[in-house]
């Protein structure tokens, strides 16, 4: 029984070794389809990207998905490029502006976050820290960050010190790119490398990512009609914020002015009666930010100017953006007098 005992262990460590070493192979020599979907893989290497390109412009947008798609920097000016990542919050958007000024001034910022990631959003862990988007010490100050305040950007809940260890332990594996970390989504993965027609037409389409300046179309429906749901409350994350004021802070140290935008809901989830005691706090919440300068306030657009739920399509891209375009000239001239 012993011997058993002792063989059937051997031989699950040594299968567990070997698991770790195919996983790991496939990681380093095709990193696009194994540290997570290759779909975020190499649509993100592009945007990762972005803050060293087009260094001529001095106008930037900053934002998650929703900035990607909403807002045609080419249609607000000539001196606009989109820094948007999708996923993101204000931590890689901090981190943007940072790696930005290192290679050229820049005179305004656009931020344009969706109010649902002023809250937690789970994107970090499953892109940010596996495509290593931020150097070891921006991941180190985050935790530090994480520790001090007794909460989790991807979390609202106050945790025990004890516990926010457990889930920096997990990100630290996801990081350094631990094979052990990446198990649960190999199975699909391995059958995503197969996929060499959908990986054409993903490749194909990231191409237009530079050209456009950082602007990408995401929904590709002439209008989405469905109806998001927010019934709970809005609680904005407190590393969120903290990473805000961060950012607000690298402004003011380099004189950059800095416009906040909400993104529009589709018609649809605009007027669900059940989020309408959601938007109001929403609203009251944005409307209390006296320290900063909002360029629009929530606002849901005809459904047909949407590609999906989330996201405008190219015709309501166009329209929001002539609007925004509008109130910055606005803006402007009253700055000037």
């Amino acid at each position: 029984m012993k011997q058993f005992i002792i063989k059937t262990l051997g031989f699950s460590a040594l299968s567990l070794l070997l698991l770790n070493g195919i996983i790991g192979l496939c990681m380093y020599f095709k990193p696009g389809y194994f540290i997570g979907t290759f779909e975020d893989y190499f649509q993100l290497e592009v945007f990762y990207r972005m803050p060293e390109k087009a260094k001529d412009k001095t106008h930037v947008i900053i934002g998650d998905s929703r900035g990607n798609a909403d807002l045609i920097p080419s249609a607000l000016g000539d001196q606009y490029v989109n820094l948007s990542i999708p996923g993101s919050s204000f931590y890689e958007g901090y981190i943007s502006i940072k790696r930005r000024i290192q290679h050229c001034p820049i005179d305004t910022i656009i931020c344009v976050y969706g109010f649902d990631y002023w809250e937690p959003t789970g994107w970090l862990i499953k892109r940010s820290v596996p495509f290593n988007y931020m150097n070891p010490d921006e991941l180190q100050a985050l935790m530090a960050l994480e520790m001090k305040a007794q909460h989790l950007i991807n979390d609202n809940a106050d945790m025990p010190w004890y516990k926010i260890r457990q889930e920096h332990i997990k990100r630290l594996l996801k990081y350094y790119r631990i094979p052990m970390a990446f198990m649960n989504g190999f199975k699909a993965n391995a059958e995503a490398y197969f996929d060499r027609a959908s990986k054409q037409a993903i490749v194909a389409k990231n191409d237009s990512i530079l050209p456009h300046l950082g602007y990408f179309q995401f929904g590709e429906q002439a209008a989405d009609s469905t109806a998001l749901e927010y019934n709970n409350h809005f609680t904005p994350n407190p590393i969120h914020l903290l990473y805000l004021d961060s950012l607000q802070n690298l402004c003011k140290a380099h004189k950059i002015k800095l416009l906040m935008v909400l993104p529009p809901c589709n018609q649809a989830t605009f007027d669900r009666p059940g989020n309408q005691a959601y938007f109001k706090e929403v609203r009251q919440y944005f409307y209390a930010r006296k320290d900063l300068e909002w360029l629009n306030t929530l606002v849901g657009y005809p459904n047909d100017c949407f590609g999906d739920p989330f996201h405008l399509n190219k015709q309501g891209a166009m329209k929001f953006t002539a609007e925004l375009k509008s109130r910055l000239n606005y803006s402007m001239i009253c700055i000037s007098h």
